[in-house]
């Protein structure tokens, strides 16, 4: 009787020995909430622009390996529908929004934001 108490404690022990490594043990972090450097999102750019952006995206998400950007490269009117019907949140062109396109936003409780990136520049390169 001694000898199957001794063999029932060991079996316990290691039991709860087992479920304490295992709850112990990493597991990957999931994150539910997204922010600038962390998440995943879908933007719309401007074809024009594909090869600046490309570029910018293999930096960026190299240097935040948890953000993942999905870039769809169309024409400006089909970006711009895009955004406005709400399927993209982010679109990259080379024009700011109209007058009427932001009042549309605005009537939806949107309010658009807008970064200049670069301006156009003409340069005349002479010799003597």
């Amino acid at each position: 009787m001694k000898h199957l108490k001794s063999i029932i404690d060991t079996q316990l022990i290691l039991a709860f020995a087992f479920v304490f490594l295992y709850s112990c043990q990493m597991k990957p972090q999931k994150f539910t909430d997204e922010t600038p450097t962390r998440g995943n999102i879908k933007i719309a750019v401007d074809e024009s622009y594909q090869l600046l952006v490309d570029a910018e995206l293999y930096t960026f998400q190299s240097t935040y390996k948890d953000a993942k950007v999905s870039p769809i490269y169309l024409p400006e009117d089909s970006i711009l529908k895009l955004f406005l019907e709400d399927s993209v949140r982010v679109i990259i062109t080379s024009r700011k929004l109209t007058e009427n396109e932001e009042a549309y936003l605005k009537g939806k409780s949107y309010i658009a934001k807008t970064t200049l990136i670069a301006h156009d520049a003409l340069a005349f390169i002479v010799n003597k």
